[in-house]
């Protein structure tokens, strides 16, 4: 039995619906906790709070997507949601042409901003309550083109040990004490 193989070349011309396909673009997004490659350390997502004050995240957003040219920037919208009752939420991103804290970056195929965001604690709460809530970036042309990522802030209520009390020294139980009504009458 004898197995031949014939290899066929394709015509340049047979390819074109090939590379207009390639040459469309595609887009994406992704949210990540900012690196720091001085330090080789990435953020965390996780921070502690006293009441009533701020912390904050930065987060790095990198457009995935390909052949989005530098005139023609993807705009990327930004929302936060689940915030509990009590906290205030905001982000605040690179200014775009004039306009500060928007909702959203404009970014190129492989470019990345960095957005941050603010975290202010309610004034009221216990030692250990926790708020999660998520950011989410969309793609303005193509929404499916998504992704989330979810930040977490625990309260840390300081508690004062040295607490001054208006109270007498203590006396020993077993030791007889005179006091007023175990006075005798004389």
């Amino acid at each position: 039995m004898v197995i031949a193989f014939a290899l066929f070349a394709v015509p340049p011309l047979m390819c074109s619906h090939i590379d207009d396909a390639l040459a469309d673009p595609t887009y994406g997004v992704m949210l990540s906790p900012k690196y720091d490659p001085a330090t080789g350390l990435t953020e965390t997502m996780l921070r502690n709070a006293t009441l009533g004050s701020g912390v904050y995240f930065n987060i790095t957003v990198t457009n995935i997507g390909t052949g989005i040219n530098e005139s023609n920037r993807d705009i990327i919208y930004l929302d936060i949601d689940a915030v509990p009752a009590g906290w205030y939420i905001y982000l605040d991103t690179p200014t775009d042409r004039g306009n500060d804290n928007h909702d959203y970056v404009r970014l190129a195929s492989d470019e990345k901003a960095t957005i941050v965001l603010h975290v202010d604690a309610p004034w009221e709460g216990w030692s250990g309550d926790m708020a999660c809530f998520n950011v989410t970036a969309n793609s303005s042309s193509d929404h499916a083109a998504v992704d989330t990522i979810s930040a977490c802030v625990m309260l840390v209520v300081p508690v004062d040990f040295e607490l001054q009390f208006m109270k007498a020294a203590a006396q020993d139980p077993l030791d007889p004490v005179e006091t007023e009504f175990s006075r005798s009458k004389d």
